[in-house]
């Protein structure tokens, strides 16, 4: 009995024994295949990244060769090279409104086009235009205060803005109000939703926006009614380059606001490029884009000019 109770006991020792090493057996092939995916994500986002920067580079190199023509085309170019494929979209500055300029009563339709509710659209809209509004020596704003009981402290520079991310300074403008986010449509899909940042330029216009280019809610925010905004939104579906003659008859039927929208940009673009990596006998699902503002010229010296860079903007979802 007493060699019994021995033997019972070590087969219940090593029937434990297994069990422990199968759990840590365990742990260690989740923990091995958790990292195994982090470390491919990480490099196919590093891939992705450069594909997209390469995707820039190689739409200047077309500039150079073909010049202005090479806007014609529509508002996306597409790019595919070995390793994957590169969508570059070409944004006029001329689809923005001015950030320094702009009417306030145009700020507050943009802010509730943009799903602020009316109270705190008014009051970013008046943060602001105090922002940009200069102020005799010694006399101090209503929003003073407030920024001075921030950490650190500061004062506004009542000064015209010099950068679009100076809006995250003001009063009332989160994150996600000024770069935008992804929300889900009807249908469940991730479409991605504007902020200021794709609205608001210190190179915008107030007058003779893209209407190619121009976001759903600058559109609002000139006066177009919801009926015109949807049609010109069909339009760029069916059409990837508008017509001029199309765009003029497009234009007589908006009412009286069509005046503050034309067609074309001028010389400053965002040119923003999304790249996918090749998988299999498709595309995978990693994205990532980066953005970059050029500047112009026809002179043959100094085709463009880089003004700003940006990685790891925020890449649409719908290709």
């Amino acid at each position: 009995m007493r060699t019994n109770s021995r033997r019972g006991a070590a087969l219940i020792s090593v029937l434990w024994l297994t069990a422990v090493l199968v759990a840590i057996a365990f742990s260690v092939s989740t923990t091995v295949r958790g990292e195994i995916d982090r470390a491919t994500t990480l490099s196919e986002g590093i891939r992705c990244q450069f594909l997209a920067r390469g995707a820039i580079e190689r739409f200047l190199l077309d500039y150079r060769r073909l010049g202005r023509s090479i806007f014609t085309g529509g508002p996306a170019r597409r790019y595919s090279f070995p390793e994957g494929e590169a969508v570059i979209e070409l944004i006029p500055e001329s689809s923005k409104l001015n950030v320094n300029t702009i009417e306030p009563e145009d700020l507050v339709k943009l802010l509730l086009a943009l799903d602020l509710s009316p109270d705190r659209a008014q009051a970013v809209a008046a943060a602001i235009v105090d922002w940009r509004t200069a102020l005799p020596p010694g006399q101090a704003s209503p929003f003073d205060a407030a920024y001075l009981e921030r950490g650190p402290t500061f004062l506004p520079r009542h000064a015209s803005f010099q950068d679009g991310e100076e809006l995250l300074l003001v009063q009332g403008v989160t994150r996600e109000l000024y770069y935008g986010s992804l929300q889900r449509n009807g249908r469940g899909e991730l479409t991605p939703r504007g902020g200021l940042k794709d609205c608001l330029s210190v190179y915008g216009t107030n007058s003779g926006l893209d209407a190619q280019t121009a976001n759903p809610a600058v559109l609002f925010a000139v006066g177009l009614t919801e009926d015109g905004v949807s049609r010109i939104l069909e339009m760029r579906r069916a059409t990837p380059a508008f017509v001029p003659e199309q765009w003029t008859l497009m234009r007589e039927s908006l009412g009286p606001m069509a005046g503050r929208v034309s067609l074309g940009g001028r010389s400053m673009f965002t040119l923003r490029a999304t790249a996918r990596l090749r998988a299999g006998a498709g595309l995978s699902d990693t994205r990532r884009s980066v953005a970059a503002l050029i500047k112009f010229d026809p002179k043959p010296r100094e085709p463009y000019h880089l003004l700003r860079w940006e990685d790891n903007v925020l890449a649409d979802p719908s290709w």
